[in-house]
């Protein structure tokens, strides 16, 4: 069994408290089939994962792959900056398991740079007021 990301791309980024989702492919390499197959996320302390479908797969037939998505919520204190979460899928029949590691980048809201930039804007706009009111006399 093998445990990816479409395109093997194991990043995924989001804001804090914002839900994101991130599809996951499970293949068998193997020659006898996988059953009753489940993928449990272990996320960094008060952020969630939610499994969908929440079972898991019934069954994968060799040399086929099977897709499982993960929706992926940091808590809302979560700091902007670089956390990892381990997923792990297991199949119960044959005790065949895989680990992948998503490195999930918390990125703060824009909202803030659109204050910070009305800020500066406001700014400018009083000194030019200041200087053309009261400029040379």
């Amino acid at each position: 069994m093998t445990l990816s990301t479409p395109g093997d791309v194991l990043s995924s980024r989001g804001s804090a408290g914002s839900p994101t989702t991130q599809e996951f492919e499970i293949t068998n390499t193997g020659t006898a089939p996988l059953t009753n197959v489940v993928l449990e996320g272990d996320p960094p302390t008060g952020w969630e994962v939610t499994i969908n479908p929440e079972g898991g797969l019934p069954s994968i037939e060799p040399n086929a792959t099977g897709k499982i998505t993960a929706t992926i919520t940091p808590s809302g204190q979560a700091v902007a900056g670089d956390y990892v979460v381990t997923f792990t899928s297991k199949a119960t029949e044959n005790e065949a398991g895989e680990t992948a590691q998503i490195r999930f980048t918390v990125e703060t809201s824009p909202i803030w740079a659109i204050i910070g930039i009305g800020l500066i804007v406001l700014i400018l706009g009083g000194l030019f007021y200041v200087f053309r009111t009261y400029g040379r006399r």
